[in-house]
């Protein structure tokens, strides 16, 4: 009969072989994730967003972020911040709760105390969008946005 340490070696050796394809796997997929790490970049009010604090976060289709803060809204083009609020924009607000990026450059721009507004970001144009039947947008809270199919 073989000793103690005789048959945890070949314990151990049995489980290496047995697992190997499970081992190499994660072994390739600690190191992948590793790499990939340093691709992250965090940005703040240094670099040009407006307010520390993010609420929402979309992108469309060309790869521009849109940055809802409580502070205004940032557009984000891969190089800088581009800020757009009640200082920026007369009539807008500072409260920004989401965005929704439609096509042809349009975005849905969803706020705490003005209501829904349309972005336009060829023409740098941003404009309220009445509620059928109301004259006036203050005190509207939009929380949640939804688009059934993409086609506008």
């Amino acid at each position: 009969m073989g000793s103690k340490r005789q048959i945890e070696s070949h314990n151990i050796y049995s489980v290496i072989v047995m697992n190997w394809p499970k081992i190499i796997l994660l072994v390739f997929t600690f190191l992948y994730f590793s790499t990939i790490n340093g691709q992250f970049r965090n940005y703040d009010m240094k670099d040009g967003l407006i307010f520390n604090n993010v609420v929402h976060l979309a992108e469309d289709d060309e790869g521009q972020i849109y940055i809802a803060t409580n502070e205004g809204l940032n557009v984000y083009d891969g190089d800088r911040f581009k800020v757009y609020n009640q200082q920026t924009r007369v009539g807008f607000s500072n409260k920004i709760s989401l965005t929704l990026p439609l096509k042809r450059g349009y975005v849905l721009i969803g706020t705490e105390d003005k209501g829904l507004f349309l972005f336009n970001k060829f023409q740098d144009t941003i404009v309220a969008l009445p509620l059928a039947g109301e004259k006036k947008q203050d005190n509207w809270a939009v929380h949640s946005l939804y688009l059934k199919e993409k086609t506008i």
